[in-house]
């Protein structure tokens, strides 16, 4: 199936499509602190970026599921042909939501969620919210409703969690998760008041993350980058 789609690709690979700068958590090491105002995307504009038949869309924010309109913006995608991912914090994954979700979703597509913590108590300190045990509940309601879908926890290492990587990770495979993702701390907005550890730290680290993964739970991304352009 994928090597069909991948012989007729004729526009983009991917575009990354920012649905609003709302969002239901005030996160330490979010770069949207950079926003000052609200900002919704128009359908409308999803439109021009279809017609380049892109392989891949990616939905961010914000929280891209208080967009008003994210179920008519899915199903534009979907009609079109292309894969989506979702990119969440997870906290509106409810199962009415994961029903809606379930009509338009496909194989290979893929619902990126937030998953900074081990416990509830540096999920609150980190996320500034304390919807820990709601966030469990729905990913389990998301794997149940949607079980071919492709489920990534992804995290952003920052001083609060380094330590707690590995057993995140033991987490996230108990939660049965395909993909376990990390990405750098970007220092913009609320995220240049943190920091990381030094990079041996966190390149042993990373070695022990790729060490622990396994086919049932891949780990992929990076915890650190060696030049920045923020």
């Amino acid at each position: 199936y994928l090597n069909n789609r991948v012989n007729y690709i004729k526009g983009p690979l991917k575009y990354e499509v920012c649905l609003t700068s709302q969002c239901n958590q005030h996160c330490l090491h979010c770069s949207n602190g950079l926003i000052n105002k609200t900002s919704i995307f128009n359908c409308e504009s999803m439109k021009p970026i279809l017609d380049q038949e892109p392989v891949m869309i990616v939905l961010t924010g914000g929280e891209p599921l208080l967009h008003p309109q994210i179920n008519s913006l899915i199903s534009m995608i979907k009609k079109q042909g292309a894969f989506l991912k979702l990119c969440t914090n997870g906290i509106g994954l409810t199962e009415v939501v994961c029903n809606d979700l379930a009509d338009r979703f496909e194989k290979y597509d893929i619902i990126q969620i937030s998953f900074d913590a081990a416990d509830k108590e540096t999920y609150a300190r980190i996320r500034g919210s304390a919807y820990f045990d709601k966030l469990l509940e729905n990913i389990q309601t998301v794997r149940r409703k949607l079980p071919e879908v492709t489920i990534e926890l992804h995290c952003v290492p920052n001083r609060y969690n380094l330590r707690q990587m590995l057993q995140i990770y033991t987490l996230v495979k108990a939660l049965g998760a395909n993909i376990f993702s990390t990405a750098p701390l970007a220092y913009l907005g609320r995220a240049k008041r943190e920091y990381q550890a030094d990079i041996l730290s966190l390149l042993q680290l990373e070695r022990d993350l790729y060490r622990y993964s396994d086919n049932h739970t891949r780990y992929i991304g990076r915890l650190f980058e060696i030049c920045s352009l923020y």
